[in-house]
């Protein structure tokens, strides 16, 4: 899944260098393996801390931790090739983490609704709501600390009540492989 959201950033970051940044065509050809290096990096990293992160935290902290994954990609970019970004790249930077947090969070929307499953909320941020409103059962919504996104999907915890009626649309309710799409 990691590798996915590297694809996502490397087809929307191409364009974009073409259009903010005076790039030639050799030079991101000439660039692309050690491009591609580090986002395999990247993505290894994130994994391997994503496997051992969920054992050890509760998944509100988790995903905090592991939504900065465009960071590591950062850090990498910066330790291993000495890139550093102009003002543009940063704003480039934060647009494509907020992309990134759209689709991934999106996806799981997106899964969850497919299968039936209530969800009841979708952020970007954590923290104070800063701006939401209600569409159907879902709020949609933006909280003060870009760090990270969440879909609260109904039936996550084990433990969590919910109202008879809506028992079957939970998650834990779903079998197997509905529930690792989602």
């Amino acid at each position: 899944y990691t590798f996915i959201h590297f694809l996502v950033v490397a087809a929307l970051a191409l364009p974009c260098a073409f259009f903010f940044e005076n790039v030639a065509g050799a030079a991101i050809a000439d660039a692309a393996l050690p491009l591609l290096y580090v986002g395999i990096l990247s993505s290894a990293f994130t994994f391997a801390l994503m496997a051992n992160v969920v054992r050890y935290i509760p998944a509100s902290r988790a995903s905090i931790l592991l939504s900065t994954e465009v960071l590591f990609g950062a850090a990498s970019g910066f330790i291993m090739l000495g890139e550093r970004l102009s003002p543009i790249g940063w704003a480039g930077a934060a647009l494509m983490f907020i992309a990134i947090l759209m689709i991934h969070e999106g996806g799981h929307l997106v899964a969850a609704k497919i299968f039936g499953m209530k969800a009841t909320k979708y952020f970007l941020g954590f923290g104070p709501t800063l701006w939401s409103f209600q569409r159907g059962e879902t709020e949609y919504g933006i909280k003060a600390l870009p760090l990270g996104g969440y879909v609260r999907i109904i039936g996550m915890h084990p433990l969590e009540e919910v109202p008879p009626e809506d028992e079957a649309r939970t998650y834990r309710a779903k079998p197997f492989l509905q529930k690792s799409v989602v």
